[in-house]
């Protein structure tokens, strides 16, 4: 069978790759390198190196196929199979460890364990969902002290789980109850919380560290909570359309967009989070409120908020630079820097940069940068900003 690799770096996908294997169903990249570990419906393996194009095959890993694989940031392959076993193997695809399950296996995930002695540091620690009733947990420390969790019968099934915090998993399950346990030692298996979150089904749950706040799926819905206080909902997200249909949620790294997909083939998008983009002159601040808005008020002046509202403007790009002088305020992304004028109540008279040379340090002002502004005259067209200015 081929192999088909898409290259972000590029954009493009590479020359598909011949894996002389069969059955491919099952893959994982190496955090640390360019190695992807492929299984099969027979039980073999395949390292492949990127880097190198160097394939490394592995006949009989498992007697049956190989269900899931993930690689931890040690660069330990855990593979499972649906002959009742998992194993743990190096880059070489050597088993440096193997042992038997009491289901069957899914959604490997690798995470980190306090030990019960309080200055020793915290040990990696795969988990594995046995027959969708149970979590499995392997310790590097005592490979051979394994640790399994069950949970109440009117929970359901497991549909998912993430780990978060200092040892603690969220699990969702097919009943829409989600719960927070922890995996501490001296509190195994405590139930630090738990909600019934949705009526007829929960399909997803996500957690994002950087925004501290987890997400979840079910009912045509998606709520996103507190990850301080679960209890606490900080937003109820709508999908009626897709009632019952929703498959996945996915975080960016920095939390500013949340993902959905549904069974239907639909994709949104859904923006969480500004950036923290503004500036300031005087008592007049400029910052962004919106994708493609600007919102200028004056600190000087008190009104029911504290700070009268002076002026909005929507313009036609996402700003990664604002700034503001007496009489302008700019916008500016890449290579595209827009000046507009700042005359309240007044519209404001755009001015436009195609290709300014403008490079700015956090918090200097564009306005040092600038020595012609002050002459600009207004008009009610847009026009083009000498070359001279920058």
């Amino acid at each position: 069978m081929l192999l088909f690799v898409w290259d972000a770096n590029i954009r493009k996908p590479i020359p598909p790759i011949d894996t002389n294997m069969k059955g491919l169903s099952v893959q994982a990249w190496n955090y640390t390198s360019e190695l992807l570990a492929i299984g099969t419906t027979k039980g073999n393996l395949l390292l492949y190196n990127k880097k190198s194009s160097k394939k490394i095959p592995i006949l009989g890993k498992h007697s049956k196929a190989i269900v899931a694989l993930i690689w931890s940031k040690e660069d330990v392959l855990a593979c499972a199979s649906l002959d009742g076993t998992f194993t743990l193997s190096n880059v070489d695809g050597d088993t440096i460890f193997q042992m038997g399950l009491k289901g069957e296996p899914s959604k490997l995930q690798w995470a980190t364990m306090r030990t019960p002695t309080a200055d020793s540091p915290p040990s990696p620690v795969l988990s594995i969902v046995l027959s969708n009733k149970t979590i499995f947990f392997h310790s590097m420390v005592n490979p051979n002290s394994p640790i399994e969790l069950a949970f109440q019968s009117k929970y359901g099934n497991i549909v998912t789980y993430e780990w978060f915090g200092d040892g603690f998993i969220m699990i969702g399950f097919s009943s829409g109850y989600f719960i927070v346990v922890s995996t501490n030692m001296n509190e195994i298996g405590q139930e630090v919380f738990q909600s019934h979150n949705y009526k007829d089904c929960l399909n997803d749950v996500r957690i994002s560290p950087a925004l501290e706040k987890a997400a979840t799926a079910g009912d045509g819905c998606v709520k996103v909570h507190e990850l301080n206080d679960l209890k606490d909902i900080y937003a109820i997200l709508t999908l009626e359309e897709d009632r019952g249909g929703l498959v996945g949620l996915e975080w960016t790294d920095d939390g500013g967009f949340l993902t959905v997909g549904t069974r239907n083939g639909n994709v949104y998008t859904f923006l969480s989070k500004l950036p923290v983009i503004g500036s300031s002159s005087g008592t007049v601040i400029a910052y962004v409120t919106a994708l493609r808005e600007i919102t200028i008020v004056d600190q000087n002046k008190s009104g029911f908020t504290g700070m009268t509202f002076m002026y909005k403007k929507e313009i036609e790009f996402e700003p990664l630079i604002v700034a503001i002088g007496p009489t302008y305020f700019a916008a500016g992304m890449n290579s595209r820097m827009n000046f507009y004028r700042g005359g309240w109540p007044k519209p404001a008279v755009k001015w436009n940069a195609p290709k300014p040379k403008l490079s700015l340090k956090p918090g200097e002002n564009v306005f040092q940068k600038v020595s012609l502004l002050s002459n600009m005259q207004t008009q009610e067209d847009t026009k083009q900003l000498p070359n001279r200015i920058i």
